[in-house]
C-alpha cells in the first residue's frame, strides 16, 4: 500500500523502517524537495512538537494545530503511529470541524490526495526554517534533552508532555 509522503509524494511501505532507511528514501527525492530542509523527519517532528507547545503556551491554538498536523505527518513517516494519532486527537479536541475529522486515523488521512493538498499548504506556511525562526521569536525553551531518554519514543513523549507508556497504551494500536 502506498501512502502520501510530505517529502515529495514518494511511497513509503508499511514495513518498519529505521531512521537510516528513511534517510536513504529521502535521498531518492528530487533535489528541490530533498534540500528544502536540512532536518531529518525525526528532527522535524521534534521541531513541530516544540513549536506546538510554544503556540499552546501563548494560546495560539490554530497555529498549534498546524504544527501538530506537520508533527503527526512526520510521525507517520517515522512509523510512530501513537504519536501521529495523539497529534490528531489534540487537533480534533481543539477544532472538531478540522479536516482530520473525516479520517479514522492519521494513516488514512495521509493516504488521501485532498489531505496532501492541505498538507502542502500548511507546510508552505510553516516550513521547518520558519518554525525554527518562530521558536526563537517566541523565546521558547524546552528542558527536555534527547540524552536523558533511552528511546526516541520516550523522548518524543517527553517533548509532548506525556508519559511514553501512557501514549503507547492509549494510542499504540494503529487503527487500519
Amino acid at each position: 500500500m502506498n501512502s502520501f509522503n510530505p517529502y515529495g509524494f514518494m511511497p513509503f511501505h508499511s514495513c518498519p523502517a529505521s531512521r537510516a532507511t528513511i534517510s536513504k528514501r529521502i535521498l531518492l527525492l528530487p533535489f528541490h524537495v530533498r534540500f528544502s530542509s536540512m532536518l531529518d523527519p525525526f528532527q522535524e517532528m521534534i521541531l513541530y512538537l516544540r513549536l506546538a507547545q510554544a503556540f499552546k503556551s501563548r494560546l495560539q491554538m490554530s497555529d498549534r494545530d498546524r504544527a501538530l498536523v506537520l508533527a503527526g505527518t512526520c510521525a507517520h513517516v517515522m512509523q510512530m503511529p501513537a504519536v501521529a494519532e495523539f497529534c490528531r486527537q489534540l487537533v480534533l479536541k481543539n477544532n472538531q470541524g478540522h479536516m482530520l475529522r473525516k479520517y479514522d486515523s492519521f494513516a488514512h488521512a495521509v493516504e488521501d490526495p485532498d489531505f496532501g493538498v492541505f498538507l502542502k499548504q500548511v507546510r508552505r506556511k510553516l516550513s521547518p526554517e520558519a518554525g525554527e525562526a518562530q521558536l526563537i521569536e517566541l523565546g521558547y525553551e524546552c528542558d527536555v534533552l534527547r540524552s536523558d531518554y533511552s528511546t526516541d519514543e520516550e523522548y518524543t513523549a517527553a517533548v509532548m508532555g506525556v508519559d511514553a507508556h501512557w501514549l503507547k497504551e492509549h494510542f499504540g494500536a494503529s487503527p487500519e
